[in-house]
């Protein structure tokens, strides 16, 4: 069964080092539009923090990654955000860490750690949950063989979408990603 990691919804967590303070949000998402309006949402709302780095994840097979240090060192932000994103395995995520300077430098490591820690904090207070990749397909099938159909997309676990009755029956429906060939 193809199934993924996620988080439900979104969660928070916070990681304080030397006066400066992290603020980690993590939010379930699907496409990358929605990963950069919630980046965006953070820098507005957050317009006096000196940094909010993030790291995204979405896809399966061939997941879209980003990451971004927002002016901080190179490779100390983003990437140990990644790093506490594909260590609980989970896709279809975006963590961003809003960084309050406090004063007092922390060197790379001291960033690194500090970042990985704020969003390994996000994602304990996260509720995570698998999901079934499920696929879409649009047919046509005679009305003699429309309820012998349906009863097969109910039994994988699949719903109807769209239906249209003319000539002949036009079903749009998802179906679980496994059963994708036995469909077409």
């Amino acid at each position: 069964m193809l199934t993924y990691k996620t988080i439900h919804g979104h969660s928070s967590g916070e990681y304080k080092e030397k006066g400066s303070k992290f603020i980690a949000i993590a939010t379930q998402v699907n496409n990358e539009e929605s990963a950069k309006e919630i980046i965006l949402k953070l820098k507005n709302e957050h317009f006096k923090a000196n940094h909010v780095c993030y790291a995204y994840k979405i896809g399966f097979s061939n997941p879209l990654i980003r990451t971004n240090d927002d002016g901080e060192p190179a490779h100390t932000a983003g990437i140990p955000i990644l790093n506490q994103i594909n260590k609980a395995e989970l896709t279809n995520i975006v963590i961003a860490v809003v960084r309050y300077f406090g004063g007092v430098l922390l060197g790379k490591g001291g960033l690194i750690r500090a970042y990985g820690n704020a969003a390994e904090n996000a994602l304990k207070t996260a509720l995570i949950v698998n999901i079934m990749e499920m696929v879409t397909i649009k047919a046509s099938c005679t009305f003699e063989k429309y309820n012998g159909l349906l009863e097969n997309i109910k039994k994988v676990g699949g719903e109807i979408i769209a239906c249209n009755f003319s000539d002949m029956c036009y079903l749009e429906f998802c179906v679980p990603a496994e059963f994708k060939d036995q469909f077409i």
